[in-house]
């Protein structure tokens, strides 16, 4: 019960590791081989004890270990390596690997007929027969055998390793029996009290197994499972809450149970807390409140910088994605005297999730009571409680705040002691209160050539969430106050609606732009645009603008000769950190939205000219140019950095993340293209050629 094997049939050996328990998770501790050959045609596929207690190994014994009959996925046969006489598919051997001094497992009698061998046999010493007898038990369908294993359940003794085999096996059998499905009151109140056993492990069997009622909630509670000394069974207790009836007991536990680090320092604990927070969300965001309280002795201040705020994001999210009219008054209600950063994390998740079609039907008295919870709230937080009351849209809520609550945020972007992040999340909220132009320009007002750089990237970034067609033009009017680095940032931003991106590239068209002010990997982007109209006016731009043949074969044969030619190092890097650097790592520095370009020199410098010049000829699934375009009009461009079961993670080319929830994409789409650009022919040939000099000598790796 405590070691795994592991084949490794291409280097003919068998692994040993010691699995050690480190909190809810496992480590694998590498004991080394404990078979080995240096016959090449040894192959270990597989090894498992056996019903004597001794290793059984299969080994292949093939000189060729492969899987795929089509090597490289083509239909064009089975290839050399298939059809050969070295890949032997008749012969094979088993080993039976034995200790000298060890002792063989009884071997019991497993009788259908006679239940009892079949209970004996969950107390042997060999987890084979072990499975086996409880398989048979089972199958019989019988509850004739529930007074004997309720026996096994409350014998209280462990073995060496702290384990009691007999009853863990003894309680999946009454479950498989279905004798725990709360008729069975023996059977069920046998399993209550594996809940206090010695074994870890047979409580942790004993939670799994109970019945998801009320019955089992109050034990759980009432015993301290959350409590418990062991992570595996607050692991499984955290996971049986998701599945139990909810409960403000339940709630206020949970909470309890992510405070304590050895919780909330897991690797899985915070998961598991989350998922039984979820389906207790309204009690847990309570009790969240209830200790988040100004001035409130009895507990710690709450850092949402650790997994307790990591959960109540999640837990928020998801308790106002089902809209629920029932609690929210309430909820709201228990915000008063909050300390102001988790009133925001909770407002934030609120507007995040709650639904537009679900506004809640709410009383005279309702709309007194969230009155009385805004007049609480601190002035930093009350335009997101009413931006919660904008998305209701509920006739006579927060009636005369809204000149008030624009006035706070104007006053916090105006402040110029404050932090540039406070300052552009001020300006992200005014322009979602009051999405016009002449916000717009309010915000825009304060950039500058001389504003710190992460303040007007900030500020252009706010503008993004805006639905109004002519924001585009606004932030058109103040591109010669923009820094290059801003104007990569005002440029990501109007790309993300086709009405601003028309708008960008009509003034290139009419000479207010250069066109070199748009980045190459933009106009790629542009080319590309889901949008038809904006592709095809990028592209005959595009068009106009070039000074090279559009076709890569006959650019690559001009320009190709350069890399015979000596060029200038020092200006090559100057090149490089100028065009290159934003996308790609070079000896530790640089970007990430390209392929690293550390230990390029190994390369042809021909080759390398034709990767620069024609970067769609060989383009590697992971960078290819995938476009997002949600529901709500937004276009996001970049590369597929990753993707889960809800969200989809763009990693764009300002090398800025883009997590967009599934639920909201209107289109996904891969490119055949590469997100690298083409076009850099169009360099001096000298910076060409300083360029492939710089690359291709030896650097000192970091």
């Amino acid at each position: 019960n405590s070691a795994q094997f592991v084949a490794e049939p291409t280097g003919h050996l068998l692994g040993l590791f010691f699995l050690e328990r480190q909190g809810a998770d496992f480590v694998a501790q590498n004991a080394r081989n404990l078979l080995a050959s240096d016959d090449e045609w040894t192959s270990p596929i597989y090894a498992e004890v056996g019903p004597d207690g001794a290793l059984w190994v299969v080994d292949w014994y093939n000189y060729i270990i492969q899987h795929n009959p089509t090597p490289n996925g083509f239909d064009n046969g089975k290839g050399n390596a298939y059809e050969t006489p070295l890949r032997d598919k008749t012969h094979g051997r088993i080993y039976r690997v034995a200790y000298t001094r060890g002792e063989p497992s009884d071997t019991p009698t497993l009788d259908a007929s006679n239940p009892a061998t079949l209970v004996a046999a969950l107390k042997n010493d060999n987890m084979l027969w072990r499975t086996h007898a409880q398989a048979m038990l089972v199958g019989r369908g019988q509850k004739d055998v529930v007074p004997p294993l309720v026996d096994l359940i409350r014998d209280p003794s462990v073995d060496a390793l702290g384990l009691n085999p007999a009853a863990i096996h003894a309680l999946w059998t009454l479950k498989g029996l279905g004798a725990l499905d709360g008729d069975g009151q023996v059977a069920t109140r046998a399993a209550m009290s594996a809940l206090k056993h010695p074994s870890p492990a047979v409580r942790r069997a004993a939670v799994m197994t109970l019945p998801r009622n009320q019955g089992t909630l109050n034990a759980l509670m009432e015993g301290g499972l959350l409590e418990d000394i062991d992570a595996q069974v607050r692991l499984a207790t955290l996971l049986a809450l998701a599945e139990l009836p909810a409960g403000d007991t339940a709630g206020k536990a949970i909470y309890a149970a992510i405070k304590q680090d050895r919780n909330a320092e897991d690797r899985w604990l915070p998961d598991a807390v989350t998922t039984a927070a979820a389906k207790n969300d309204s009690s847990f965001i309570r009790s969240v409140l209830t200790g988040a309280r100004a001035g409130n002795v009895d507990e710690a201040a709450l850092d949402l910088s650790g997994s307790t705020g990591d959960v109540l994001r999640v837990v928020v999210i998801h308790y106002a994605q089902r809209g629920p009219t029932e609690s929210i008054v309430s909820t709201l209600t228990s915000l008063k005297g909050v300390e102001p950063d988790v009133a925001t994390a909770v407002l934030d998740g609120l507007m995040d999730g709650w639904p537009a079609e679900t506004p809640p039907s709410l009383s005279a008295s309702d709309k007194r009571q969230l009155e009385d919870v805004m007049d609480a709230l601190p002035e930093s937080v009350r335009d997101r409680l009413l931006s919660l009351g904008e998305r209701w849209n509920v006739p006579g809520l927060f009636d005369g705040r809204m000149d008030a609550v624009i006035a706070s945020l104007k006053g916090q972007v105006d402040n110029a002691a404050a932090g540039d992040a406070q300052r552009a999340a001020a300006a992200q909220r005014w322009i979602g209160l009051k999405d016009n132009r002449e916000t717009a320009d309010a915000i825009l007002k304060h950039i500058t050539l001389l504003a710190s750089p992460t303040l007007s990237s900030g500020l252009v970034s706010a503008l993004g969430s805006s639905r109004d067609e002519t924001l585009g033009d606004a932030i058109l009017e103040h591109w010669n106050d923009y820094t290059p680095s801003v104007r990569r940032a005002a440029i990501s931003v109007m790309l993300r609606r086709s009405d601003w991106a028309l708008s960008l590239l009509q003034s290139v068209q009419d000479g207010k732009i250069a066109r070199t002010d748009i980045p190459p990997e933009y106009w790629t982007q542009l080319r590309q645009h889901p949008n038809r109209r904006v592709a095809g006016r990028a592209f005959r731009l595009a068009q106009e603008s070039a000074t090279v043949s559009a076709d890569r074969a006959e650019v690559v044969a001009k320009m190709l000769p350069l890399a015979k030619q000596k060029g200038d190092a020092e200006r090559g890097k100057e090149v490089y950190e100028l065009n290159c650097s934003i996308c790609h790592k070079f000896n530790g520095a640089g970007g990430v939205v390209g392929p690293e370009l550390t230990g390029i020199a190994a390369r042809d410098r021909s080759d390398i000219l034709l990767e620069i010049l024609d970067p769609n000829r060989s383009v590697e699934a992971n960078y290819r140019l995938w476009n997002v375009t949600t529901k709500d009009g937004d276009t996001y461009s970049g590369r597929l950095e990753a993707e889960t079961q809800t969200t989809v993670e763009i990693l764009d080319v300002a090398a800025q993340k883009h997590v967009i929830q599934r639920k909201d994409i209107q289109s996904l789409s891969a490119s055949p293209m590469s997100i690298m650009p083409v076009g850099f022919e169009a360099l001096p040939e000298e910076d060409l050629k300083g360029l492939l000099e710089y690359l291709a000598q030896p650097h000192e790796q970091h």
